[in-house]
């Protein structure tokens, strides 16, 4: 029974503003098919995994896994690495299965550019604290996926009061009208 006094706006609101803040990493970014981007220790073009830090302390993810299988949570285990606030960390998703200490991680595991599973489990082997479920969608060649998190790297491409123009289609014609704003 719902107390009276709570609405059911307000339950729907402190759900989804619970399982929000309950995220302390999230797979931010990731590139399924890295054909010229950034580059591993062997100068070889892996898929990465981005994970950032969104809490406010410091995230030891000894014991966390990645996985690209529901039936196996634990596929990949994370060493100990340990993030700052707002830090974010590459994991390459090579097939290589590097998980030392101090270097360059690698799963056990390549990304499907058709789509996949993929998810960051908590050291319990059973807590999902992100992911792409059921499948990610189809991605494209050197164009990464994510959450799109803003920081303080953000570039305002528009600002504000800076004069726009926009071409808007007339009637499902393939001719377009000109509109500027300022």
């Amino acid at each position: 029974m719902i107390p009276p006094f709570f609405s059911p706006g307000f339950l729907v609101f402190s759900l989804c503003f619970n399982l929000l803040g309950a995220q302390e990493v999230v797979i931010s970014e990731f590139l399924a098919s890295n054909v010229s981007g950034l580059t591993d220790e062997n100068g070889e073009n892996s898929d990465w995994i981005e994970l950032s830090n969104l809490s406010g302390g410091m995230i030891d993810l000894d014991g966390w896994s990645l996985t690209d299988n529901t039936d196996d949570l634990q596929r990949w285990v994370i060493p100990k690495v340990i993030l700052a606030p707002g830090e974010k960390l590459v994991v390459f998703a090579s097939g290589k299965d590097r998980a030392i200490f101090d270097q360059e991680l690698h799963t056990d595991f390549k990304l499907s550019s058709s789509g996949e599973y993929l998810a960051l489990i908590r050291p319990d082997g059973i807590s999902v604290e992100s992911e792409y479920a059921p499948l990610f969608p189809s991605q494209y060649p050197d164009i990464s996926f994510g959450i799109g998190l803003v920081d303080a790297n953000s570039v305002t491409l528009v600002g504000p009061d800076a004069p726009l123009i926009y071409l808007v289609p007339d009637n499902g014609d393939s001719d377009v009208e000109e509109v500027t704003i300022s």
